[in-house]
């Protein structure tokens, strides 16, 4: 099992600063390096930057499901 390297209380506070901090929408719909969502994921209350670009691209996205579909089926809804 992991361990945790601080205390249990601080997990509560990432939904709040994530509701509440006004960084979190600089850039709303704006792209940078070909990713969206730049900056807007929380580790431990903090704006992390250790996402890779592909995980948070829309273009990388498509291309994903294309392939998926390519190897089982196509999805419609």
């Amino acid at each position: 099992m992991a361990s945790i390297t601080h205390p249990e209380e601080a997990g509560i506070f990432t939904a709040p600063v994530a509701t509440l901090a006004p960084k979190l929408s600089i850039g709303v719909g704006e792209t940078r390096n070909g990713s969206e969502c730049w900056e807007g994921f929380l580790e431990n209350c903090q704006i992390s930057i250790r996402t890779s670009p592909l995980s948070i691209s829309s273009a990388e996205a498509e291309r994903l499901w294309a392939y998926s579909e390519e190897l089982e089926q196509k999805f419609t809804w």
